[in-house]
């Protein structure tokens, strides 16, 4: 019961939000999706020690006023990344190629597919930059694709952001059983995108040394 009253809360929270974005000016929208990361940051208060101690890692030498100013620029990403799940679903061809020019991403991914002897090709890439739009912009300008995603665990919102970011024809599925999913989808010619930074247990991981840890 107190799951199904979350899920429920979330979603019309959650639509509010991002129809508030699609609607309001870039400039506002962008100011409304910050304040809602800030509002997320507060929530979930370990955040900014571990992006803290992320960044002391890999800049020792950088003052910290500047390693400050570089985790506010990091919640600025994430505003703009909201900003770009909110209107990728509203692309057009137009409106995506006003945006940047697709050729020379589509011009490496024909020459790895014609080397791929009728699989499909494997993108890799991480929790960087405007991903949520990305994908919007490959599905538009070039072709759709299946990505790899993580599950919110509250399926009434789940199916309403799974649903805006399949919109554009891309194929979205989960991490259980996910390797096998990869490698049918392969086999079959669809193009696989999968954000590799995602955690995982880790008895089903490989943690690499990162800055030495």
């Amino acid at each position: 019961m107190l799951l199904r009253l979350v899920d429920c809360i979330a979603y019309v929270f959650v639509r509010f939000l991002i129809g508030a974005l699609r609607i309001l000016p870039k400039h506002l929208a962008l100011r409304l999706a910050r304040f809602y990361i800030s509002i997320i940051m507060f929530l979930i208060p370990r955040s900014k020690p571990v992006a803290m101690r992320n960044i002391q890692h890999c800049f020792p030498e950088m003052p910290p006023e500047k390693q400050n100013a570089l985790y506010e620029a990091s919640l600025d990403t994430l505003a703009r990344n909201l900003y770009g799940f909110a209107i990728g679903p509203l692309l057009t061809k137009e409106t995506a190629g006003a945006m940047c020019n697709y050729a020379p991403a589509a011009q490496v991914l024909e020459s790895a597919r014609a080397t791929a002897d009728g699989c499909g090709v494997l993108m890799l890439t991480m929790h960087y930059g405007i991903f949520e739009l990305h994908t919007h912009l490959h599905a538009v300008l070039y072709k759709s694709c299946a990505v790899l995603g993580r599950a919110f665990d509250l399926p009434g919102l789940d199916r309403w952001w799974n649903a805006q970011r399949e919109s554009n024809g891309n194929t979205l599925f989960h991490r259980k059983g996910g390797y096998r999913e990869i490698v049918n989808r392969l086999k079959k010619g669809q193009d696989v995108a999968i954000l590799f930074d995602q955690n995982v247990k880790r008895n089903h991981a490989v943690f690499p040394l990162f800055f030495g840890i």
